[in-house]
């Protein structure tokens, strides 16, 4: 909700476009911190939620689609690597 709040219009184009939502993971909060700002350095319009009940620990990042050529190393969340 706060990237709807603060990018209105792009999520306005991409609920009536897409729909579709992809979740990455990374290992850890540094790493997903270390998103947030590439993808401020590249312009990329994103919004990075805190959770309250952890002491305001980023736990996500939304990213608008053009954030995909950031994420595209990164593994769907939960999937089994191969052993």
């Amino acid at each position: 909700m706060s990237f709807v709040a603060a990018h209105p219009a792009i999520a306005q184009h991409w609920y009536r476009n897409s729909n579709n939502l992809v979740v990455l993971q990374v290992p850890n909060e540094e790493c997903l911190l270390a998103l947030a700002e590439r993808a401020q350095e590249a312009g990329i319009a994103h919004s990075v939620f805190r959770e309250p009940d952890y002491d305001e620990t980023a736990t996500a990042v939304a990213l608008e689609p053009a954030g995909r050529r950031l994420v595209s190393t990164l593994p769907l969340l939960l999937r089994q690597q191969a052993a």
